[in-house]
């Protein structure tokens, strides 16, 4: 790809943007597989003409870039630069201004009413087919859907249905490169003849092939965008997994404007792991929840301001509620926010402190590292480019400090809770700073200078926030100086800007500009008043002005009731070394003959030419009237220029003689239908135009209102011209869209869209409706067979019995496929289950088999049951019942270890009947308490001895008959009560000897 640089340096005096102008955007292109990822900032100009793309070598044009979404760029064209197979033009950027920002819901409650849907778009490619189907898209949309709802406490919700997914292919073969713009603009295309209204929805997802194809070295390319911004944002998916919606879901939360969820492994602010944080599906890992600092981003606790405890004080202990609880559900709050810093790019940073579990389906892949304990993170609660940073997660007893010493301990973890105490130093107040990056500068009389002055709190973090005013001193006859951001209240540690503006007045040597910050508000701590001033200079003027040259148009004509266009003409003669002038046109008007608009303010550059166009509308009848234009300098910035005025004639003429309007008669071929899903019915609309043949001919065309998401509406041609007595029709096609039985009303209302005289009155006419579901006749519906091999099962602790699911569909194949929903309904303490929950998508005599794990948790062992839970999902005819399987689980206890075997047990005789007996110990985690040494004569067996020790000595057996034999062994006895194996055997004859 192109590499631009972007040269933004400290400069005084006017900003000057006549170069580039389009709509800004920025993508993220990731490696997901091999965790590499690189932004890209792209600028399309507003004519469509040209798309350059920007690389910024300086990381603090990223600031300016971030501030709006449409940039005006002053730079020299370079050229075109290829590379990766992506050709751009670049530019080489002299300076950067945000001049339109998109609009942005200011609260969450707004953004509920402000439906957000998302378009899957699967995309073949002309001599490739899609690596994914439309169904498998679908079942894809139901597991994004969930994950964000299970993220946002249920208030992020993508509405989606069958016709949410559609399946396009363009002109692309495998080998002719990566353009994911050029895909992008091929689709858009391909939708738009499809009538499909992209524009509509807030994320065009796009899936492609598989990426050894395409020679990309991504896996996905997300815009980034903002939740709560009615602007469509992009996702390109590479290599989707079948059923997994990890790449999916990570790019759609760039589009809600969310960053990279990385690791800040020695808190010193820098991510030294980009997507290291596998807390959050922004860091990049396996599908779980969102992360605190995101959903803090997002607003989702807008609504619950209690949700969010903002620790001020020197010490207190708080509780914090599991995460994925609701706020509404819980007393205490979901996270904490601690002020931590300002970063060098003016940004405050927060260390923001959360509690997880895994409670929900996504968090259950969390990590034993996240869970269980108060998880530190660094971030900003708003912005652009909100990068949440990890730093760990704590354990009872455990704290964490930072080098301003600040210090976070863990008290204690309860099952839904856990109890955090924040101590940081007593308030140190520390004088302010005012910093100012210039110490000197001239200007010329008329011009101005702009620089901005710096604030800073530096009391430590214990203490409060202070109240700052700025008040400025300046020579007022030689300069006049503006500034805003006059009062502004700080926390410790928090940086503020004031934009200052010096104009040049008269000519003199150096003069001090005196700059004040004081301590307004009278809270302790107080602060002294800190100053700084900076020198200005005033030259003379050396510009070489000349009066603009204004050129009218000649030999004007307009109809009565009629309206033309034309254009004047003005160009700025100063010389190159003037600054820019903003003119005014003023044009003298006759409103009781013509009226004149579209002139308007213009700034103009030395030796630029500007075409204004105007338009001209006639009144009544004139043989020709002069109309003065008065150009008038109007900035009131030297050099100024004398106010000139040119003249031109204007003729009004009749209109046609005679014209007569009459409304229009029109009708409809029907006003009331019968529809089925997904398909359509056309209407005819005849109208007449009923004007006297003298009159003009009139262009009419259609609204409709009707019940939103039941039907579209499309008109053939959207808009018709007819002449005076002339009929003419216009097709209404009407496609039924809603997948359930549904009334409603279709209102056409017939515009006059020209707006000449004669004007017509708007009508309107009422089409009812009835949508059906379609069935095909010959549907024979059965119930599914649906079967779990587990039945009746016996498990032990930290075991898992392993079985199969069968979905069998036994409809007929004239019926539509199903889409199914299996759910496990158990206890969670007691056993675990996995493969049970799922989609399933079939078709008629198709199945679908899974494997299914129950897993023990219980250490005490006991019973339960699983309950399996079968439904049909879609929501289309024809329905399935419901159907239950139930398992029953027996829970082994945990077995207790026994102590090991004695072992090595030998002898030796002493004489007579006397031996001694010894062996090696044995070894439990209870510890030993004893060994019992048994003898067996015969079918006799006794207890010899017990001892702590591993020997007995002088052993005296029992009486033995002519041909017995005493034999011993030994076991061990834990302190728990466990019992060893018994040990090897020694056996002794008569005389006492052991053989």
């Amino acid at each position: 790809m192109s590499r631009v640089l972007i040269l933004l340096t400290f400069f005084i005096g006017l900003n000057s943007f006549a170069g580039w102008k389009g709509k800004f955007e920025r993508i993220i292109a990731e490696d997901l597989i091999h965790s590499t990822e690189e932004i890209t900032y792209n600028l399309e100009s507003l004519d469509g003409d040209a798309n350059y793309q920007l690389y910024l070598d300086d990381p603090n044009s990223v600031r300016h870039l971030n501030t709006g979404d449409i940039i005006e760029v002053d730079g020299q064209l370079l050229g075109k630069v290829n590379s990766g197979g992506d050709s751009r033009e670049s530019i080489l950027v002299q300076n950067i201004k945000a001049v339109e920002y998109s609009p942005r819901m200011e609260s969450f409650a707004a953004f509920q009413e402000f439906k957000r849907n998302a378009l899957f778009v699967v995309v073949n490619f002309s001599d490739q087919n899609s690596f994914t189907t439309k169904s498998g898209a679908l079942s894809l949309f139901s597991k994004v859907k969930t994950t964000y709802l299970n993220s946002s406490y249920n208030q992020i919700n993508y509405q989606y249905s069958s016709r949410d997914v559609v399946e396009v292919t363009i002109d692309q073969k495998v080998g002719q490169g990566c353009d994911p713009y050029g895909w992008r603009i091929q689709v858009a295309d391909k939708l738009s003849s499809e009538g499909v209204l992209y524009q509509n929805y807030n994320h065009l997802v796009m899936f492609f092939p598989n990426e050894k194809y395409l020679g990309c070295l991504w896996t996905g390319l997300g815009s980034i965008g903002s939740l709560t911004s009615g602007a469509m944002q992009t996702a390109w998916v590479l290599n989707e997994p079948k059923g997994d919606n990890l790449v999916t879901t990570h790019e759609m939360g760039h589009n809600n404007g969310l960053g990279h969820a990385g690791t800040d492994l020695n808190n010193d602010g820098v991510i030294e792991t980009t997507y290291g944080d596998f807390s959050c599906f922004m860091g990049n890992n396996k599908i779980v929840n969102m992360n605190f600092p995101h959903r803090l981003q997002l607003g989702l606790f807008n609504d619950y301001p209690e949700a969010v405890h903002e620790s001020k004080v020197s010490q207190e202990t708080v509780r914090i509620g599991a995460l994925h609880y609701n706020p509404s559900d819980i007393s205490y709050p979901s996270g904490v926010e601690i002020f931590k810093e300002v970063n060098d790019k003016g940004e405050n940073l927060y260390y923001l402190l959360s509690f997880r579990k895994k409670m929900t389906d996504d968090d259950k892949n969390l990590g034993a590292q996240y869970v269980d304990g108060v998880s530190i993170h660094v971030g900003k609660k708003t912005g652009y480019d909100p990068v949440t940073k990890y730093i760990t997660t704590l354990r009872d007893g455990e704290t964490f400090s930072d080098d301003k010493g600040l210090t976070i301990k863990q008290v204690k973890r309860g099952f839904s809770f856990v109890d955090v105490k924040i101590d940081r130093p007593q308030c140190q107040p520390v004088d302010p700073t005012l910093t100012i990056p210039v110490s000197a500068f001239t200007i010329l009389e008329g011009k101005t200078a702009s620089f901005k002055v710096f604030w800073k709190n530096n009391d430590s973090l214990a203490c409060p926030p202070t109240k700052f005013g700025m008040t400025v001193s300046y020579p007022a006859q030689y300069a006049k100086v503006t500034y805003d951001n006059k009062i502004q209240e700080l926390a410790p540690g928090e940086s503020w800007e004031s934009n200052v503006v010096v104009e040049g007045l008269n000519a003199t040597d150096y003069r001090d500009i005196n700059f004040y910050l004081s301590d307004i508000d009278g809270v302790e701590p107080t602060h002294k008043l800190v100053s700084r001033k900076v020198r200005v200079k005033v030259n003379a003027s050396s510009c070489n002005s000349s009066d603009p040259t204004l050129i009218l148009p000649s030999g004007l004509s307009v109809e009565e009731g009629q309206t033309i266009t034309s254009e004047i003409t003005i160009k700025n003669n100063d010389g190159s070394n003037c600054p820019s002038t903003k003119f005014y046109v003023t044009p003298q008007t006759y409103h009781q003959y013509f009226q004149v608009s579209g002139v308007s303010t213009n700034i103009l550059k030395p030796g630029e030419t500007k075409r204004i166009p105007i338009s001209i509308k006639g009144i009544s009848q004139t043989p020709g009237r002069e109309t003065k234009f008065t150009l008038t300098d109007i900035d009131g910035v030297a050099p100024s220029h004398t106010s000139m005025s040119k003249q031109m004639i204007v003729k009004v003429t009749k209109a046609a003689p005679n014209c007569a309007g009459q409304a229009p008669s029109w009708s409809l071929s029907k006003d009331n239908l019968q529809l089925q899903t997904e398909q359509s019915e056309n209407v005819i609309l005849s109208i007449k135009n009923n004007d006297t043949l003298a009159c003009n001919g009139t262009t009419f065309s259609f609204d409709t209102e009707y019940s939103q998401g039941q039907i579209t509406p499309t008109y053939t041609p959207s808009e018709i011209k007819v002449n005076p007595g002339e009929t003419k029709s216009v097709q209404l096609t009407i496609k039924a869209l809603s997948t359930v039985v549904s009334l409603g009303s279709l209102k056409v209302v017939l515009k006059d869209n020209d707006k000449n005289d004669p004007i017509h009155v708007a009508q309107s006419k009422t089409i009812t409706y009835k949508i059906d579901q379609y069935v095909n006749p010959n549907c024979v519906i059965s119930e599914p067979y649906f079967n779990i091999t587990l039945k009746d099962i016996t498990i032990e602790y930290g075991e898992a019995a392993e079985g199969f699911l069968r979905l069998e569909n036994h409809d007929s194949v004239e019926c539509p496929g199903t889409y199914y929903k299996t759910t496990a309904i158990y206890d969670y303490n007691l056993v675990h289950v996995t493969g049970a929950e799922d989609f399933f998508s079939t078709r008629p005599g198709s199945f679908n088999d899974r494997r299914v794990y129950v897993r023990s948790l219980s250490p005490t062992g006991g019973t339960t049951k699983v309950i399996v839970r079968l439904e049909d999902y879609d929501g289309q005819m024809p329905h399935h019942p419901t159907i239950e399987r139930v398992i029953n689980v027996t829970l082994l206890p945990k077995a207790k270890t026994l102590p090991t075997k004695p072992t090595n047990l030998r002898g030796a005789v002493l004489g007579g009947f006397l031996i001694n007996i010894k062996w090696d110990e044995s070894t439990h985690s209870s510890g030993i308490k004893e060994y019992i040494l048994y003898e067996t004569i015969g079918d006799r067996t006794r207890v010899a001895q017990k001892s702590s020790k591993t020997s007995y000595n002088s052993v005296v057996p029992s009486n033995l008959y002519k041909g017995e034999v005493a034999i011993y062994q030994v076991k061990a006895v834990a302190n728990d009560g466990t019992e060893s194996p018994l040990s090897n055997k020694i056996i002794m004859d008569k005389k006492g000897q052991v053989p």
